[in-house]
């Protein structure tokens, strides 16, 4: 879900797409950011420990980004390394704010 918002927000994927994404992700209550190594409950979201991980998991990496799978279509993918921490501050952020409005 994360990918697909900042996806969205880059331009690469289209709304349409992203809100197909969110339905079936929503429908099928698929976590949200145990990948990350953090809470799958949007409600213990921390932005300093998001951030603490992924420069923990830079360092695991010998100082090399994180390798990311953004989607640009419904089975299309792109690999990226180009992440930055507010992007996915902002992506989380708004998967929290989206929880707590249902």
């Amino acid at each position: 879900m994360v990918a697909s918002r900042i996806s969205h927000a880059r331009g690469r994927l289209t709304a349409e797409d992203f809100q197909k994404i969110l339905a079936v992700m929503d429908h099928l209550g698929l976590p949200v950011m145990d990948h990350l190594g953090l809470p799958v409950m949007v409600d213990d979201f921390d932005e300093q420990q998001l951030s603490a991980r992924v420069r923990d998991l830079t360092l695991q990496r010998g100082g090399h980004s994180l390798h990311c799978v953004l989607p640009t279509a419904i089975g299309k993918v792109i690999f990226t390394d180009t992440i930055t921490d507010g992007e996915l501050v902002t992506a989380v952020t708004e998967r929290a704010r989206a929880e707590g409005a249902r």
